[in-house]
C-alpha cells in the first residue's frame, strides 16, 4: 500500500507491479486524466486556477501553521502567497514550472562528510544534518534513469568527466546527455547570459522537464513539445509537455490490473497491530467516512509540507 501517489508513489509502485506484486495507492487529491482535466480552453482559466488557486491545498480546510519566533503561538496559513501548498496526485508539482534538479558530486560529497562529521561529534546532535549513505556515482545512473522517464530537457555540462560548452559546468559526470535539447531561451534569459558573460561568469541553462519536443518514455507514455504559453505555474499543460506522474507513470499504472488507485483518500495515522509485519492506515475523505485498511507493507510517499504523515 502506497500513502501518496505522487512522483515517489508513483515510481514505487510501478516497480513493485511490475516484480508481480498488488498495489493499493492512496491519494488524499482527486484523480486528475490530463486528457478531461487540462484540456482547452478550460485549463487557460486564469481565474480559476491562478486567482482561486483551484489545484492548489484548500486552506480554508486543512493549511499549515506559521511562526516567525519560538515565543509566538503558531496561527494558520488562510491564505496562499508566494508559497502555495499543493493537493491532488500530483505530488509531481504539476502546477509549476518544471526545473529539473539533481545533486552534484560535491553536495553528495558535503553530506556525507557532515555525516563523518555528526558520528565524531562535531556537529551538534540536535541538527538535522543527516549521511546520505550513497554517492553520487551510485546516485547518477538512477539520475540518468528518471530524466528518461521525464523527457528532460537539457545540455550536460561534464559528460563522461569532460566539460561541455553551454552545459553546468559544476555538476557530477553524466554517462549520457538529457534525453531532450534545451528548451529555446527567451529574451530575458538572452540579456541575463550576456551580462553574466561581460562580467567574465560562465551562466548555463538549467535543465527542466518541460519537453522541448515531442518525446516517448522508456514506459511508452508520449509527451508533447512545449508551448510556450507562459501558463505553467498554477496550471496543467495541454500539450502533456510537463512532466508529471500523471502522465509519465499513470496510465500505465491504470491499466495494470495489479495496481488500484484509490482518491480521496486522506490518510490520518498508521497504526501498527500485534500481527507481525503488518499495520493499518486510518483514512477518511469528504465524501465517505473514515475507515482501515490493513496491509503487509505500507509505504509513506507523502510530500513534506503540509501533510499529517510528515508530523
Amino acid at each position: 500500500m502506497m500513502v501518496g501517489m505522487g512522483w515517489t508513489g508513483s515510481i514505487m509502485a510501478r516497480e513493485l507491479t511490475k516484480a508481480g506484486l498488488s498495489v493499493v495507492g492512496l491519494e488524499r487529491g482527486a484523480y486528475r486524466a490530463p486528457a478531461e482535466d487540462f484540456a482547452l480552453p478550460g485549463i487557460r482559466d486564469e481565474l480559476k486556477y491562478r486567482l482561486r488557486l483551484q489545484l492548489m491545498l484548500d486552506n480554508g480546510t486543512e493549511t499549515i501553521t506559521m511562526r516567525h519566533t519560538p515565543e509566538e503561538d503558531a496561527l494558520p496559513m488562510r491564505r496562499w502567497g508566494a508559497f502555495s501548498a499543493r493537493r491532488w496526485r500530483r505530488r509531481c508539482r504539476h502546477p509549476l514550472e518544471r526545473r529539473h534538479l539533481a545533486q552534484s558530486a560535491e553536495r553528495v560529497r558535503a553530506a556525507l562528510a557532515s555525516g563523518a562529521a555528526l558520528r565524531q561529534g562535531a556537529i551538534p546532535a540536535d541538527l538535522t544534518v543527516q549521511d546520505w549513505g550513497v554517492t553520487y556515482d551510485e546516485l547518477e545512473p538512477y539520475y540518468e534513469r528518471f530524466e528518461k522517464l521525464c523527457g528532460t530537457s537539457g545540455k550536460a555540462g561534464n559528460l563522461r568527466g569532460t566539460i561541455q560548452e553551454g552545459g553546468n559546468p559544476f555538476e557530477g559526470p553524466r554517462m549520457s546527455d538529457y534525453p531532450n535539447k534545451p528548451l529555446i531561451m527567451s529574451q530575458a534569459g538572452a540579456d541575463l547570459q550576456r551580462g553574466c558573460e561581460e562580467a567574465g561568469l560562465s551562466p548555463f541553462l538549467d535543465a527542466s522537464s518541460n519537453n522541448s519536443a515531442a518525446y516517448t518514455n522508456n514506459e511508452g507514455q508520449t509527451l508533447g513539445a512545449c508551448q510556450y504559453c507562459g501558463h505553467c505555474e498554477y496550471f496543467g499543460c495541454e500539450s502533456n509537455s510537463k512532466a508529471s506522474p500523471n502522465i509519465c507513470l499513470m496510465p500505465v499504472l491504470q491499466a495494470d490490473k495489479r495496481f488500484e488507485l484509490r482518491a480521496h483518500a486522506y490518510v490520518k495515522s498508521l497504526v501498527t497491530t500485534s500481527a507481525p509485519r503488518r499495520c493499518a492506515v486510518s483514512s477518511m475523505s469528504i465524501a465517505k467516512p473514515a475507515r482501515s485498511w490493513n496491509s503487509r507493507p505500507i509505504s509513506s510517499c507523502c510530500a513534506p509540507i503540509p501533510s499529517t504523515m510528515s508530523r
